[in-house]
Order: structure tokens, then sequence, then C-alpha cells
């Protein structure tokens, strides 16, 4: 039998912005927020360098300032809500985690910063 073609669609993987800022984040529905620094980014999720580790599936939320270069205007303060979906062990010198993060919703803040407390992104 010769071989059938192949039905799957292979989806590009969306481009990685080296991005390095300080973001805030939460597991969803706690009022504690979390430090942590992005590593990379795209419109799809973020990679980033947590202090306190989450596990996979975990629903969270993160709060950062996206600068001028991606947003083409001034600087935008965004909350986003997503799921952590890799947990990697960083180098024992650093004792720190970096955590993959899906971007599932996300929305501008007006006249907030990222170290401010904020109203969960509704559904």
């Amino acid at each position: 039998m010769p071989d059938e073609p192949s039905t799957r669609t292979v989806v590009p993987r969306a481009q990685r912005f080296p991005v390095h800022v300080r973001l805030r984040y939460r597991c969803l529905g706690e009022d504690s927020w979390y430090d942590g620094w992005t590593v990379n980014m795209s419109r799809t999720g973020i990679l980033f360098r947590a202090t306190k580790p989450l596990d996979p599936d975990t629903r969270i939320e993160m709060m950062l300032s996206l600068p001028p270069i991606l947003t083409g205007e001034s600087s935008a303060n965004v909350l986003c809500k997503g799921q952590v979906v890799r947990v990697q062990e960083m180098p024992a010198a650093e004792s720190q985690v970096a955590l993959a993060a899906t971007i599932h919703r996300f929305k501008f803040l007006r006249g907030q910063q990222p170290d401010s407390q904020s109203p969960a992104v509704k559904n």
C-alpha cells in the first residue's frame, strides 16, 4: 500500500522576542503576587524566571509592562491570563526555575503599574 499523504497540519511556532522585563504572577484566584523576569515572549506565551515554582497546568495571571519596541508606541501595562505548560530547572547558583506559560486572554491596563494590585481578567 503506498504511503498516504499526512493529514496533519504543521502550525509554525509563534515568533519569540528576547524581552527582559519585570513580571508579576499569581495563581488564578489568589491574592499574593510573585516576582519574575521575562526571558522571551511571543503572542501566544511567555517564558519567565520565577521566584515561586508552580506545577504544569496551573492557571495563572501575569502582569507586565511591554516595552515600546513591541507596542510601537509608549510602554503598555498588560494583564494576561494563561496556564503553566512547562517548568525548567535553572542552574543551582540561580535558585530559580523558568516557567513557560500560554497566554489565553489579555487586557491593557490604563494607569496601573505591574506592581499594583489589579482585578482579575474576566472570562
